[in-house]
């Protein structure tokens, strides 16, 4: 499942540090919206806290093409050994 555009901000957001006070002062919209959206990106990665969702962020920016073929095969590089 993928991220809509206003996940993606939020969860960077997230991975840069912010509170979600902050990233609702940012963005223009209620602590309450960031808290529905951060629930709603949880589900999609199937992660349960913030941390585990900026991680699995870091983890998809990580990735790395292995066939030269963007439409193809990924291999995830892990930040964590």
């Amino acid at each position: 499942m993928e991220l809509t555009e206003r996940e993606r901000e939020i969860l960077q957001g997230a991975a840069r540090g912010e509170r979600s006070k902050e990233i609702a002062a940012r963005l223009g919209i209620s602590i309450r919206t960031v808290g529905a959206h951060l629930a709603s990106i949880y589900t999609k990665l199937g992660v349960d806290s913030r941390a585990s969702a900026v991680v699995s962020l870091s983890n998809a920016a990580c990735s790395i093409m292995i066939d030269g073929d963007k439409n193809k095969h990924f291999q995830t590089a892990p930040l964590f050994a």
